[in-house]
């Protein structure tokens, strides 16, 4: 599937102005299940929420892709431990090619806060000075108005609306290094 596997790593823990990020453990399976079982949270996503195997599933990949690739999505925590969202880097195929793509999903509390921003520009920096990575691309709801300003500030432009997975009506951004 993926081609270009020469990425140098991302760091597993990450540190921006507010939140700090590592990667996904076993630990984090209660954070997997708030988001995955909030209907307004998976509203804008893939519009359904998630049993609890699925959960354990989807924290399994996010382990899995940072032990394969060496890098992914941080779990995203304030100082003071709470659990803000996931963010980060990940591989995805956009009209048949492999690609680097940016995601972040914050729990419901945290909206609105600019935490998404801080998260996706952390992330860009680091595909972009660490992993010496070309270009980045997102991938949203074309009606999440809060996502898209959150790719917008971090460099993102919109590139066209497509069908994700040959089934999700989205809007595709990209960002160039």
């Amino acid at each position: 599937m993926i081609q270009n596997r020469n990425f140098l790593g991302a760091p597993v823990s990450i540190v921006t102005e507010r939140l700090f990020g590592t990667s996904p453990t076993l630990d984090d399976l209660p954070h997997f299940r708030t988001l995955d079982t909030n209907p307004l949270v998976q509203r804008t996503l893939f519009g359904r929420t998630y049993s609890p195997e699925e959960s354990q599933e989807r924290l399994a990949k996010f382990m899995r892709h940072w032990s394969d690739y060496r890098f992914g999505e941080w779990m995203f925590r304030l100082a003071d431990g709470a659990f803000v969202g996931t963010g980060g880097l990940f591989y995805d195929v956009i009209d048949d090619q492999d690609v680097v793509a940016l995601g972040y999903v914050l729990d419901e509390p945290y909206w609105g806060f600019g935490y998404a921003t801080e998260m996706a520009r952390a992330a860009m920096q680091v595909a972009f000075q660490e992993m010496q990575v070309a270009n980045v691309y997102g991938v949203i709801d074309p009606e999440n108005v809060p996502s898209r300003r959150v790719l917008e500030k971090s460099g993102f432009a919109f590139v066209k609306d497509f069908l994700y997975r040959g089934q999700w009506p989205s809007a595709l951004f990209r960002a160039s290094r």
